[in-house]
C-alpha cells in the first residue's frame, strides 16, 4: 500500500513500548521508556501533539483508552496505574502501588462498566473495578512476567501469556483459571480468531502456536516462517492476523490454511513492540525501538489475504503441521512521510485510586460514572 494513504510517521526522542488508538476519534497515545505518555491527533494532512503526561517516575510500558474514550489509562515500571483526562491531559486518578512488581500490560475488560486487567513482572494478574476504585480479583498462576493480556468478550474470559511458557484462561468474575501445559518456548503475544474457537500465540523463537478453545493441554498446530520473535499480533478477520517481529517486519498471515501472504511494512530492522488497529478499522499503527509510530492503511489487506501466498524464503510450516482448511465443525467449542519530532526527555499493594481535589474538579466526575 502506498505510504501516502496513511498519516506520516510520529517520531519521538525515546523508545516506544506501546500505543493505543482512541475508540472513536483520530487520536493515538504512546507509552514511552522515559515514563511519559504522549497523545497525538493524526490525519493524512498532518499530525498534532495534543498533550504530554509526565506522571510516571519510571518507564511507561502500556496504555489503553477507556471504552468511552474519556480517559487514558497507563501502567509503568514504577508499579502505578495512572488515569488521564483525554480532554485536558490532566491526571484524574492515581493508584501508586497497584502491584508489588513493575507492570507490563493493561487492557479493558469491555462491556463491564469500567474494569481493567493488569499484569506484572512477577506473573501476577489483577482486575480493577473503577467504580469501586479497588482490586476485585488477583491471580498468581504464573511464575514469570506477563507478556500479553486479551479479553474474549463472547466467552467473558481473559487470557494471559507469560514468560514461564504457559497461557492462562481466567474466569475473572469467579477466580477460576484454566492453564495450558508449559511450552518449549515463551509466549509473547495473543489473538483469538475462527469465531472464538482458536487462540493464536506468537513466541520468542518465531513460531505461531494454535490452541483449540478449551483444549489447553497442548497446542493443536504450529506454523514457522518468522526468523525472529513474534512480539505482537493483531486480528484482521477470523482467518487472518498481522504479526510484528523482532526483525522489524509486519507480516500478513493467513491461518488454516497457513501461509505468509506478504509484508505489510517494516521498521527497518528494529523490533516491532506493538501493533494496534484504529477504532474504525481503517489503519494499523505500529511502534518500535526506532522511536517511531508508523501507520498502515488496511484497505486491501483482506483481499490480499484471500489471494495466493507470497513466496518467501523460510516461510513454511513446521513438520507435521496441517495445511488443510479446518472444517468449522472440527473446531470444537469447549465452553466452561513528513515526520513530527517531539522532545520527551525525561521501576505493599494498594487498594484504591487516589483522587486529589484538583483531579476531582478537573475531570473526576466522569470516572465516578464508570
Amino acid at each position: 500500500m502506498a505510504a501516502s494513504d496513511a498519516p506520516a510517521d510520529i517520531v519521538l526522542q525515546h523508545e516506544i513500548f506501546d500505543l493505543a488508538f482512541h475508540p472513536s476519534s483520530n487520536l493515538v497515545a504512546t507509552a514511552n521508556i522515559s515514563g511519559d505518555v504522549h497523545m497525538f491527533g493524526y490525519a493524512s494532512s498532518g499530525n498534532e501533539l495534543k498533550f504530554t503526561s509526565a506522571h510516571h517516575t519510571e518507564s511507561c510500558r502500556s496504555c489503553i483508552f477507556s471504552e468511552d474514550g474519556a480517559a487514558l489509562y497507563s501502567v509503568s515500571a514504577d508499579k502505578s496505574i495512572q488515569a488521564t483526562d483525554v480532554r485536558t491531559g490532566r491526571a484524574i486518578g492515581t493508584l501508586a502501588s497497584a502491584h508489588s512488581a513493575p507492570i507490563n500490560v493493561v487492557t479493558n475488560v469491555t462491556g463491564q462498566g469500567g474494569v481493567l486487567a493488569t499484569g506484572d513482572d512477577n506473573g501476577v494478574v489483577k482486575f480493577w473495578d473503577l467504580r469501586q476504585r479497588t482490586c476485585v480479583n488477583e491471580y498468581k498462576d504464573h511464575q514469570d512476567f506477563i507478556s500479553d493480556i486479551i479479553y474474549v468478550a463472547d466467552k467473558d474470559k481473559v487470557i494471559a501469556s507469560s514468560g514461564d511458557g504457559t497461557i492462562s484462561i481466567m474466569n475473572w468474575k469467579h477466580k477460576k483459571t484454566e492453564s495450558s501445559y508449559q511450552l518449549e518456548d515463551e509466549p509473547l503475544s495473543l489473538a483469538v480468531i475462527k469465531n472464538g474457537k482458536t487462540v493464536v500465540c506468537g513466541t520468542q523463537e518465531g513460531t505461531l502456536g494454535f490452541y483449540k478453545w478449551g483444549k489447553w493441554e497442548d497446542i493443536s498446530d504450529r506454523m514457522v516462517g518468522h526468523p525472529k520473535s513474534i512480539d505482537t499480533l493483531v486480528k484482521i478477520d477470523e482467518d487472518t492476523v498481522v504479526t510484528g517481529s523482532g526483525d522489524g517486519l509486519l507480516r500478513l498471515v493467513s491461518i488454516a490454511p497457513h501461509s505468509i501472504k506478504g509484508v505489510v511494512g517494516e521498521h527497518e530492522g528494529f523490533s516491532v513492540e506493538r501493533i494496534r488497529m484504529s477504532g474504525d478499522g481503517s489503519l494499523l499503527g505500529s511502534c518500535s525501538h526506532d522511536k517511531r509510530v508508523k501507520f498502515w492503511n488496511t484497505s486491501g489487506l483482506r483481499e490480499k489475504a484471500a489471494g495466493a501466498p507470497r513466496a518467501a524464503s523460510g516461510a513454511g510450516m513446521a513438520a507435521g503441521a496441517s495445511t488443510e482448511e479446518d472444517d468449522a465443525d472440527e473446531w470444537e467449542d469447549a465452553e466452561d512521510d513528513d515526520d513530527m519530532a517531539v522532545d520527551d526527555d525525561d521501576d505493599d499493594d494498594g487498594n484504591g485510586f487516589d483522587y486529589t481535589a484538583a483531579a476531582r474538579s478537573a475531570g473526576g466526575a466522569f470516572l465516578s460514572d464508570l
